[in-house]
């Protein structure tokens, strides 16, 4: 991911990142001019509920053991929060205190700012050393990555998997390193990231890939470590089940809150069915199989890294019953790896570069709550960015599949007619 490139015959990468920061900035004129009605298309549209990701959390922990509340985040994440729950003054604190009274005190207000300005400040710092372009390509990039729809999206819900996306980040830049104690900062980096969200854990595919498998016993166990260790400061192993209770109470709530910021393979196939104005009939076995499927294909299939990358980030959307908009920015990490090649950009090239920039940026849109059926108040309604770029997604998944197989299939037949020459 972090390969040297030439600068020849790579204005791909000059008119992506240019791309990418002029449409996060059109974005904003466009809500500007519109007096910022169309923000409910792409953010959440309830006006009370900015940040409370982190706030609902952060008050469980008056519960002691906030797996008394079938929530549904692992145990690290909470360990996080005990740390910044510490700052609060044991007065101020309480069991009937919500995630709204600790929204607005000040105490926590200005640990969350803190914390999210230093999260912000390492994501540019390691982008900028993730990309090998020029310095004003490393800053551009950097910041259409930060003003980015999934990343803005991420801040407003104050959700830690941006803590998740931090340590892939560093995983990705460190884990093919040639010297092995930065390595090992990678996987220590990437056990914290699967602790937080349990699915970066599919990124290990790349140590097999390198066969580091020693590397890769290792990377696994201080996974374990890292995941099941700090339950014990909140009751030991039988949280677990709580917390799978959670997952599945979670999943079956966010179900019902309708069809938008959701990249999920099941809302994909729901979406679908609303568009043959019809309700999708859920099969468990199909939301499953059909994306691991689609996902070792193009990650088979495949020989440039970008796209081995591309899979496992597609793998950890679809899998999960929902995946929020801030999971695409697992999208950065592929995009990244894209804008390294030094081969001269051809037509698939220009498409996906398109296709990613479609991905990456908040869409100005209205909503599309006509879909759902009649279902009024939900929510988060369908809305247009949310079908644009789920058929983006879908676009670019088939491209990939379409330029690899048909590669293949010609190395193929020109290996074999070869051979009868």
């Amino acid at each position: 991911m972090n390969k040297r490139v030439k600068t020849d015959n790579l204005s791909i990468r000059h008119i992506f990142v240019m791309l990418l920061l002029a449409g996060d900035i059109l974005y904003w004129v466009m809500q500007m001019i519109v007096h910022g009605e169309l923000l409910g298309g792409y953010f959440v549209p309830d006006k009370s509920d900015t940040g409370m990701d982190y706030f609902n959390m952060l008050a469980c922990l008056d519960k002691r053991n906030p797996y008394n509340l079938q929530v549904n985040y692992p145990p690290m994440c909470f360990l996080i929060l005990k740390v910044l729950y510490r700052f609060i003054p044991v007065d101020l604190r309480g069991e009937d205190a919500s995630g709204f009274y600790y929204r607005d005190l000040m105490h926590t207000q200005i640990i969350y700012i803190v914390y999210t300005l230093i999260v912000v400040w390492v994501t540019i710092e390691l982008i900028k050393y993730s990309y090998k372009g020029t310095q004003k390509e490393k800053t551009i990039l950097a910041s259409g990555v930060i003003f980015s729809g999934p990343f803005l999206f991420t801040l407003e819900r104050g959700n830690l998997f941006i803590i998740s996306f931090v340590c892939l980040l560093v995983f990705l830049n460190f884990y093919d390193s040639d010297k092995s104690a930065l390595r090992w900062c990678a996987y220590v980096a990437l056990s914290l990231s699967a602790a937080i969200k349990i699915y970066p854990a599919f990124f290990g595919i790349l140590i097999l890939n390198k066969k580091r498998y020693k590397e890769a016993v290792m990377t696994a166990i201080c996974g374990a470590v890292m995941f099941v260790g700090p339950s014990f400061i909140f009751g030991g192993m039988k949280i677990f089940m709580r917390m799978l209770q959670g997952m599945n109470r979670a999943e079956e709530l966010q179900g019902n809150t309708g069809m938008g910021c959701n990249f999920s393979f099941t809302n994909l196939l729901k979406i679908i069915g609303a568009l043959n104005g019809q309700a999708s009939e859920q099969n468990s076995i199909i939301n499953f199989v059909v994306p691991i499927a689609v996902c070792i294909m193009v990650y088979v299939c495949s020989e440039a890294e970008w796209k081995k990358i591309f899979a496992i980030s597609l793998l950890c959307i679809w899998l999960p019953g929902f995946s929020y908009t801030y999971t695409l920015l697992l999208f950065v990490f592929p995009v990244i790896c894209f804008l390294q090649t030094d081969k001269k950009p051809c037509l698939y090239d220009w498409v996906y570069g398109l296709l990613f920039v479609i991905i990456l940026i908040p869409l100005c849109l209205p909503k599309m709550e006509y879909l759902e059926f009649g279902t009024k108040n939900l929510k988060l309604p369908l809305t247009m960015s949310t079908f644009i770029e789920n058929s983006a997604i879908c676009i670019l998944t088939l491209c990939i599949l379409i330029e690899d197989i048909s590669k293949r299939v010609i190395k193929n037949n020109k290996a074999r007619w070869g051979g009868n020459g």
